[in-house]
């Protein structure tokens, strides 16, 4: 193992693999493989073919393919790209050894695309275009994460023949979104999403779209439906949803996605409503490359899908004649992050606490499990990454609470350590088997990492995530619980040099944390939310989720009718009570958790002389973390390892305050 720390620069040397794709007449599959290109301060993704049996070899040159497809016959392969236009969404169609040819272009992007056949194509793509004078709104929400202002853009559900012009076959328009859609196997119909109210995005109808008939009608109203696909029936779809009734009630983020099939009279069927987990890959990662698959497969009468459980993504496969899913837990130790289907086997890419993601086959009739790629093995192989070690805590009222802590570099027990204690984002993701480059950041410059699942996470039970109208209770309770845990089994954690950080909800904990106790010596938040009142109505969720959060229900009065309530979750209205140095980290362009939080956060901490820095980074938004530009995501590293050198061990800086890495 090498001896070498994992410095902010080590981020460009991971390699990105995700999204594998199975041929449906060969044992081949297409994935993608992207880089950080430092220089240019920017991604570079290429669509890659291998076979259990062949060395893997790249099939595009870039700069930005992904979202690779096999047509239904395995002949071609399409995939979104932008390389006649940065500002356009481009699908692109090759011949495997040949060079590819344009097949259609979005001017205000492609959401997806599937095909309906060798020569036929259905695309989502979104037109319109941006008033650069004047951004005049009418529909919630003002802008999306991510994305940016969406006023301008309209949705069209075009069938492209290749070589011809696209046929507009269904129009969204105004208020109404299209979220997801999929193809009938034999090409006849679609099922889509439409939500037509603004004021709950969260509510779907679910539509059949007879292409022949040129017929378009409503199987479902009033589910909340994240994804939908084809069984191997073309009379029954499947959807990933939550039944809207038990949602309100249970709560719209606490409940847990099911599986459910919809046949083309609108009968639906719950397949996993007695399965106590979750259907869903929600483990945190900062390694990731971009997905586009579905998380359902079906193939010879069964369902494959992700579950989270406890900290680990399993692929599960449901026959319909058995009564629930069964783990595959021979795919390895780690966790599944993306998965297809083959005809021989199951192609899955794979990452744990302390390897990125890799590609790798599981044979079902042999039981065989082979390794694919080795894209990371000079990263691994050329730094020091950390291991972790899982231990259980017993709260005050009985629940076990899984925690996990990472030794730091060098580590030697009869020395005292600082440690640093980090708050995964949701609240319903978890922590566990997902590469997290901060933990390794972190232990490589001495500090030891906590980690856990509080209350609030994935991967349990509904109850176990169940802390709306609470936040800052049970949760808070579970984390200063851990801490004390952690404190008592490993002795060689120095007490009186504790830090917390983390990000999204993480960031709401850690100033939650702050303005509660003064048991840490130093903070970092990171996109965080301050203030639950300015946060309802700046941000692209907030008058639905912050209600739920605060109140309990999605429905809940808004702050001006209860602001009360609003005010004692804030962190804050207790800002008084702070003494932490606290580092505040944020994005521009986070439409998630609006710059105003931190701005907010920052100004009161100034008018209280406490120590805390500010640090913006132009440009980026609330993923800054994960695909923040390259230069972006190493110097924020820098400022936090600086952040906590600084207030726990006294160290000198990596860089100065705000300077940018060249």
């Amino acid at each position: 193992m090498t001896t070498k720390k994992f410095e902010p620069e080590d981020l460009v040397k991971l390699a990105l693999i995700s999204d594998p794709r199975a041929n449906p007449s060969e044992c081949r599959v297409l994935y993608v493989h992207g880089r950080m290109d430092r220089e240019k301060n920017k991604y570079v993704y290429t669509i890659w073919e291998a076979s259990p049996d062949e060395t893997p070899r790249p099939l595009t040159k870039g700069p930005s393919d992904t979202c690779p497809k096999w047509s239904p016959s395995g002949r071609l392969v399409a995939f979104l790209s932008r390389r006649e236009d940065e500002k356009s969404g481009e699908l692109w169609v090759m011949k495997p050894g040949g060079e590819p040819w344009l097949a259609f272009k979005a001017e205000a992007g492609i959401q997806d695309y599937e095909w309906a056949g060798d020569e036929e194509i259905v695309v989502l793509a979104g037109y319109g275009k941006q008033n650069e004078v004047v951004h005049v709104v009418e529909h919630l929400p003002v802008y999306v994460n991510g994305v940016g202002y969406t006023y301008f853009v309209k949705q069209k559900l075009q069938l492209l023949r290749l070589g011809g012009e696209p046929e507009t076959l269904v129009e969204a328009g105004g208020d109404k979104w299209i979220e997801d859609f999929a193809v009938s196997p034999d090409g006849r119909y679609l099922v889509y999403t439409l939500t037509t109210d603004e004021l709950k995005p969260y509510l779907s109808e679910i539509h059949l779209y007879d292409v022949m008939e040129r017929a378009d009608r409503i199987l479902a109203k009033e589910w909340i439906v994240w994804n939908v696909g084809w069984t191997d029936s073309e009379n029954k779809a499947w959807f990933i949803g939550k039944e809207w009734n038990y949602a309100r009630d249970k709560g719209v983020s606490i409940a847990h996605a099911r599986l459910y099939t919809i046949t083309s009279n609108g009968e639906i069927e719950c397949l996993t409503c007695m399965y106590p987990y979750n259907i869903s890959n929600s483990v945190n990662s900062d390694g990731r490359g971009p997905r586009c698959g579905k998380p359902v497969e079906w193939k010879a009468g069964k369902a494959y899908f992700y579950t989270s459980v406890k900290g680990r993504v399993f692929l599960a496969v449901l026959d319909q004649g058995s009564e629930g899913p069964l783990l595959l837990y021979e795919l390895g130790d780690g966790s599944i992050d993306g998965f297809s289907i083959g005809r021989d086997c199951i192609y899955y890419t794979m990452m744990s606490h302390r390897e990125p993601a890799e590609l790798y086959c599981y044979d079902p009739q042999t039981g065989v499990r082979k390794k694919m790629t080795w894209h990371n093995v000079g990263f691994i192989n050329s730094i020091w990454l950390g291991s972790h070690e899982h231990f259980l805590v017993k709260t005050s009222d009985g629940e076990n609470i899984d925690a996990w802590i990472m030794k730091p570099k060098d580590f030697d027990d009869s020395k005292k350590y600082p440690a640093v204690l980090y708050i995964h984002g949701g609240p319903k993701t978890m922590f566990g088997e997902g590469f997290m480059m901060d933990f390794h950041a972190l232990a490589s410059r001495g500090f030891a990492v906590i980690y856990s699942n509080p209350r609030g996470s994935d991967g349990y039970t509904e109850d176990f995530a169940d802390i709306k109208g609470d936040y800052g209770g049970r949760d808070y309770q579970d984390l200063i619980e851990v801490v004390e845990e952690a404190l008592r089994k490993y002795p060689w954690i120095d007490g009186d040099k504790l830090g917390v950080t983390g990000g999204s909800y993480g960031g709401f904990m850690t100033n939650w944390v702050v303005s509660r106790t003064k048991r840490f010596k130093a903070a970092v938040t990171q996109r965080s939310c301050s203030d639950w009142i300015s946060d309802y109505g700046t941000t692209d969720i907030g008058w639905y989720f912050t209600p739920e959060a605060i109140l309990g229900n999605v429905e809940a009065p808004p702050p001006w009718l209860a602001p009360e309530k609003y005010m004692e979750k804030s962190p804050l209205w207790g800002i008084e009570n702070v003494e932490t140095p606290l580092l505040i980290i944020h994005s521009t362009e986070d439409y998630r958790c609006f710059l105003g939080q931190a701005v907010e956060l920052y100004t009161a901490l100034k008018l209280r002389n406490i120590a805390t820095k500010l640090a913006l980074f132009p440009g980026e938004n609330h993923d800054l973390s994960r695909t923040g530009k390259p230069k972006a995501r190493i110097e924020r590293v820098k400022l936090i390892l600086d952040w906590f050198e600084k207030y726990l061990k006294g160290g000198e800086p990596i860089v100065s305050s705000g300077e940018e890495s060249k």
